[in-house]
């Protein structure tokens, strides 16, 4: 949204170097994920709906959009899906004659589990491949959980399409039949840490693995034919070198009953732990507790640079996936929306456990972000309400925004707070935490903060991700008295 006009369509001709404009594209909508159709008669694309006011796209998969075939000779533009939904990243099969892509709901929560669909690209008949995972059960499938397709997700005869998506805390490769509808894990029972797919040609599969204490290394696979979906070879291109003094297991935790969602009742949650294999101190090893953001994402069991360096330096982590964590089926997604601020910080553990906090562009104040932030739609989804753009909330709605934000218990805070912003964050504006940041000072909580002037929301800089570490390290070593 910085610097940027509506997106077209171009099309380079190679040989004469001319660029030229595709028309037919609608008004009302940004283009963008193109491919040639069958045949090259035209191309499809993704259009995202940007009327009556553009909303954040990056990590939000629930922004209205469709797909749309333009052809090259009149500029006739055809929707080719449902425009009351979210679509992403459509695939054409090798065969040319089938398109599978990714479907949500809009405006509901920014990220949940999605349909496969498929579209025939002659019968011009759309199903549903794979449809959303309330819960899962036992080892079964829990749903697709990615933002984006590979570019190379097609087998070579055209019948299946393999993806990475989370399930519960691990990130799995799986494949689906699509015709049967079937989905085969190709990683499950495996090496116990977490892939994702980079491509795959003519069958072979080149993926990325890691864990907790093994850097990401290359490996490559041919896909099995079906049925055999776990007899996959894998070859590593590189080795990563193995972290000895980390170890890692995932914890399986049961709310009490008093903190039972009794809407979504029975939903459990996991945490990734990581511990210094030799720590100095044996009896009294320091813990960071680490939740999400999003709060719909989640932590999957692949290498991670701060827990391991928080690690390498006698810290233990907990990487907590609260109920509505992404990868525990759309119930655990639902059950958090409306309960933000209750439900997910009493997965997380209680204020009075803490030494020290460090808070990175953290929301503060709901109520007051709806009017300054790319995604209002997250305000008042997140506090229990629909969305509609041209939403105005009442008295009530503001209400529960303010009671579901860390500003309304100011005066029951006491661990020290170290603040991290980016001044260019649009997603979490600045003003949120110096709104903490200036709540804290005058009740003389330990408070410090570090404003980042060239940075956005997630303080990806070099620079700035150094320092901020650094920064992190010291502050808890300086409060917990390590």
């Amino acid at each position: 949204m910085v610097s940027k006009s509506t997106p077209v369509l171009c099309v380079l001709d190679i040989e004469s170097g001319n660029i030229s404009v595709l028309e037919g594209v609608p008004e009302s909508v940004s283009p963008g994920q193109a491919f040639w159709a069958p045949g090259d008669t035209g191309v499809v694309f993704v259009g995202w709906q940007h009327e009556p006011f553009r909303l954040g796209v990056r990590f939000c998969t629930n922004r209205r959009s469709a797909l749309y075939y333009v052809d090259l000779t009149g500029g006739n533009c055809e929707l080719l899906s449902c425009d009351s939904m979210a679509v992403s990243s459509p695939r054409l099969s090798p065969d040319q004659c089938r398109i599978v892509y990714l479907q949500y709901p809009s405006l509901v929560p920014h990220h949940q589990c999605s349909q496969l669909c498929l579209y025939d690209w002659y019968t011009k008949v759309t199903s549903v491949v794979v449809d959303v995972v309330a819960r899962q059960l036992g080892e079964n499938f829990s749903g697709i959980y990615c933002s984006l397709l590979p570019l190379g997700c097609w087998s070579a005869d055209s019948q299946r399409v393999v993806f990475d998506s989370a399930q519960r805390s691990r990130q799995d490769l799986f494949a689906v039949d699509t015709q049967m509808g079937t989905v085969a894990s190709l990683t499950a029972g495996g090496l116990g840490g977490s892939w994702k797919l980079l491509t795959m040609d003519r069958d072979l599969m080149v993926a990325q693995f890691s864990t907790p204490n093994l850097p990401p290394s290359l490996k490559v696979g041919f896909l099995p034919p079906k049925g055999k979906e776990q007899s996959v070879v894998w070859v590593s291109l590189e080795e990563a070198e193995l972290i000895p003094d980390i170890s890692w297991s995932i914890r399986v935790l049961q709310p009490p009953p008093e903190q039972e969602n009794m809407q979504y009742a029975g939903l459990d949650f996991e945490a990734i732990l990581l511990q210094p294999s030799d720590p100095p101190d044996k009896t009294q090893v320091p813990m960071v507790v680490m939740p999400h953001g999003g709060p719909h994402s989640s932590f999957v069991t692949a290498w991670m640079l701060f827990p391991a360096m928080l690690c390498k330096m006698g810290f233990a982590v907990l990487l907590v996936n609260y109920r509505g964590s992404t990868g525990f089926g759309q119930d655990s997604i639902l059950s958090l929306p409306g309960n933000v601020g209750h439900q997910d910080v009493k997965d997380v553990q209680y204020p009075e456990t803490y030494g020290a906090c460090v808070a990175r562009n953290p929301v503060i104040n709901i109520a007051s972000m709806l009017g300054s932030t790319d995604i209002p739609d997250w305000c008042v989804v997140e506090a229990g309400f629909p969305y509609s753009n041209d939403c105005l909330p009442d008295f009530s709605m503001w209400a529960e925004m303010l009671n579901k934000s860390p500003i309304k218990y100011t005066p029951q805070v006491k661990t020290p707070l170290l603040l991290m912003l980016g001044q260019k964050d649009r997603r979490v504006p600045f003003k949120q935490g110096i709104e903490y940041y200036r709540a804290l000072k005058t009740r003389n909580v330990p408070v410090r903060l570090l404003l980042y002037p060239k940075s956005t929301h997630a303080l990806s800089e070099v620079e700035v991700e150094s320092d901020s570490f650094m920064n992190a390290v010291l502050w808890l070593r300086t409060h917990l008295g390590s």
